[in-house]
């Protein structure tokens, strides 16, 4: 039988003398290296030159040839961010990019791109476009360009640009003013704030205001302001934050006042403008897009529209045809030659990012409403999505078990509600689904697998399903738990269950088909997530993991927090006795050799919001909210050692978690050695010495220090110490 209180015992006792003689480990290490990403995710902007299309779908630019019937993806190219606006100058596309992994997050910037050949965009360098971006146009030789410094502390400015030479754009003038969206003519510029400012550019070198329109303040404290605007004539027909199209007569550029409005019939609202022919065509919530008449700019008519909730968020019209982007179904071809009746023409899906992920081996599995992707990490510079399975569920989370990948589906599924299927992915090119069990309301975002039973968590507690026969999945227990169950972790005959406001609930699966609640810890806070690593449970708690504890579960039935740090955590995986934490925007790498005294090397700040992350092999691939898939090169030496003493002579045992190529051994008293397992003399010496092992491979290096005895530590107060 065991026994619990001397384990707990044992684990106070490991506390103390870590406090007293384990000196830290450095953060000297090189880790997350960026490897290579899967690029595609949510569709952004849109543009045309000739035959062709580009739109951005994550971080890619994507080419399309629109030349025949039914639109082809023809090239892509990863530009390392999110693509929001594009203005096409000739051969030339000048492109808004927003962050990068690389980059700051926050920044936005412009970029130009030769598409002589679309097939193969080329990048060329321009100057004179640093700053942070927030709209831009062209028209003819000429581009419009709105700064605003990041950091609110600057002034703002509008620069107008001659863009003969694209590569080398020369201002020509600016104006202490910014916005979101504008509009250029011959002598006057156009641009979108909280109302509109009409500007006078006859001469560039003194640009100059002449009107502007503002909505009036609201009552209840939320203005309306101008959203993408788009000039016919003496015109300018916008989008508003509160939905409406809105015409806005500029005849009189100092007295710019609405003479005309549209509201969405479904109260859904409009997005971007544009034109085409006599018509003015606007992406609607409610629909794809909507076609309108202005022929009487202060009676705006809708005529037809193109069915699709979600409307296309960037759209440009070329001919009879409008090309545009649906933030949930990707890039669409529309005809509007006969403007009563527009239809879609072709399609081409862009992929969601995954929600949760998972991995066997090189291959990685992600899912979202649209199913499961399968993913090739062999080459992780290149990471090739080879499989996919459609869902018309929403897939929840995601396990695996041997060629075996457990999916979860909660809401929006009319077909399989609250299910958990089994897919088989053998051949990862053709997932299939061999089984599939439903489950009661829903479940959540979390499961573990125990043997032949996996366990999920769900919006009341916790669910026990036998899986033995994979085509015949079986729910065999239920246990109601008193908070919000929605994390859930295996340790021996024990399922520990993050169980929100009511903090940590432990339930005994010996009997899966009799689960009991056999005790709980409660703290003030939502618990988050749980990790176990050997007899201790590290708990992270608030909405989104910002604090963290450890739970000593040496008796799993009488939980009791030890210890509590200064430590921002998420959902953590663990390699070896490293923890990478995925949460909001940042991967935390947190060293675990000494668990009680886990110490942050290093915190990466991601572009967009971590959906998931998992460690496969060497590598550490995440999902993000705008992006598909990045892979990193993860941080797997873990410098350790272990030490023997004889009198002055202490012989040294490398125990390093990894595979280094290199040591050096720091011994604090003017040696070294690069040997692996040295012995070393400390002549003359006694007391604590601090030594420092540093272990290097190709993909980086690490250090540890630590206290080692020697002399018995028995010493004259002179001798004592080699710090």
């Amino acid at each position: 039988m065991r026994n619990h209180s001397s384990g707990l015992a044992r684990s106070i006792l490991f506390l103390i003398i870590m406090l007293f003689v384990n000196v830290p480990a450095t953060a000297d290490s090189d880790c997350l290296e960026f490897v290579g990403r899967w690029p595609f995710g949510y569709p952004g902007a849109v543009a045309v030159v000739g035959d062709h299309a580009f739109f951005g779908s994550g971080f890619a630019l994507v080419t399309v040839d629109v030349s025949q019937t039914e639109p082809q993806v023809v090239g892509t190219l990863d530009v390392g961010g999110v693509i929001w606006h594009m203005e096409a100058v000739g051969d030339s596309l000048f492109v808004g990019v927003l962050g990068s992994t690389l980059t700051t997050p926050a920044s936005s910037s412009i970029r130009l791109f030769n598409v002589a050949n679309p097939e193969a965009p080329a990048e060329l360098p321009v100057s004179g476009l640093e700053g942070y971006v927030t709209a831009f146009t062209s028209s003819g030789d000429r581009l419009a360009v709105s700064f605003r410094d990041p950091g609110y502390q600057g002034p703002s400015a509008l620069k107008l640009f001659d863009i003969t030479s694209p590569e080398s754009p020369e201002e020509l003038g600016s104006m202490e003013i910014s916005g979101h969206d504008i509009e250029l003519e011959d002598t006057r510029l156009f641009l979108a704030t909280r109302g509109l400012v009409v500007m006078d550019i006859s001469d560039p070198q003194q640009i100059t205001e002449l009107g502007h329109f503002s909505f009036p303040s609201s009552p209840f404290g939320f203005d309306e302001s101008m959203g993408g605007i788009h000039v016919r004539g003496d015109y300018v027909y916008g989008t508003t934050t509160w939905g409406s199209l809105v015409v806005i007569d500029v005849s009189d550029p100092e007295s710019p006042s609405i003479v005309g409005t549209m509201v969405d019939d479904a109260h859904w609202g409009f997005i971007d403008v544009t034109s085409s022919g006599d018509y003015i065509v606007v992406g609607a919530y409610s629909e794809r897009l909507r076609v309108v008449d202005v022929s009487d700019p202060t009676e705006p008519v809708a005529l037809g529209s193109v069915a699709g909730a979600g409307g296309m968020g960037s759209i440009v019209a070329s001919g009879d045809r409008v090309y545009g982007t649906d933030w949930n179904s990707g890039f669409h071809v529309v005809a509007i030659s006969d403007p009563f009746f527009p239809f879609e023409i072709g399609h081409i899906p862009t992929p969601e990012p995954g929600r949760a992920i998972a991995a066997i081996g090189t291959q990685v599995y992600t899912v979202n409403s649209s199913g499961l992707r399968v993913f090739d990490l062999a080459d992780p510079e290149h990471p090739t999505e080879v499989g996919f399975w459609s869902s018309a569920c929403y897939l929840e989370d995601i396990g695996t078990v041997g060629d075996l990948v457990y999916l979860l589906s909660w809401r929006n599924c009319d077909e399989d509600p609250s299910t958990m299927s089994i897919i088989d992915v053998s051949e990862p090119s053709t997932p299939v689904r061999i089984g599939k069990v439903e489950l009661p309301l829903g479940a959540q975002d979390s499961h573990a697998s125990s043997g032949r039973h996996v366990f999920v968590t769900n919006t009341l507690g916790l669910i026990a399903v036998d899986v033995s026969d994979p085509a015949r999945p079986e729910q065999v227990g239920f246990l109601a738990t008193e908070g919000r169950a929605s994390d859930v972790v295996i340790h021996e005959h024990y399922a520990f269950v993050a169980d929100g406001s009511e903090g940590v609930a432990v339930i005994n699966i010996n009997d899966p088909s009799r689960l009991l609640l056999v005790g709980e810890w409660h703290g003030s806070d939502r618990v988050f997530s749980l990790l176990v690593i050997d007899d201790l449970l590290l708990v992270s708690t608030g909405d989104n993991g910002n604090d963290a504890f450890f739970l000593d579960i040496s008796n799993p039935e009488q939980p009791t927090e030890i210890d509590r740090m200064e430590l921002g955590v998420g959902h953590m995986q663990l390699a070896g006795n490293r923890a990478y934490s995925f949460s909001r925007q940042r991967i935390e790498v947190v060293d675990l050799s000494w668990p009680l005294s886990p110490e942050l090397l290093e915190s990466y700040r991601l572009f967009g919001q971590v959906q998931g992350g998992v460690v496969v092999d060497s590598m550490i691939a995440v999902t993000e909210h705008r992006v598909g898939l990045e892979v990193f090169r993860g941080c797997h030496l873990i410098a350790d050692f272990s030490h023997q003493a004889e009198g002055d002579t202490v012989h040294f045992q490398d125990t390093t978690v990894g595979t280094p190529d290199s040591w050096l051994w720091n011994f604090g008293d003017g040696f070294s050695s690069t040997e692996q397992n040295p012995s070393h003399t400390f002549e003359g010496r006694c007391g604590y010495p601090v030594v420092s092992l540093t272990v290097s491979n190709l993909h980086g290096h690490h250090t540890t220090t630590a206290r080692v005895t020697i002399g018995n530590g028995h010493c004259d107060d002179q001798n004592v110490a080699l710090d």
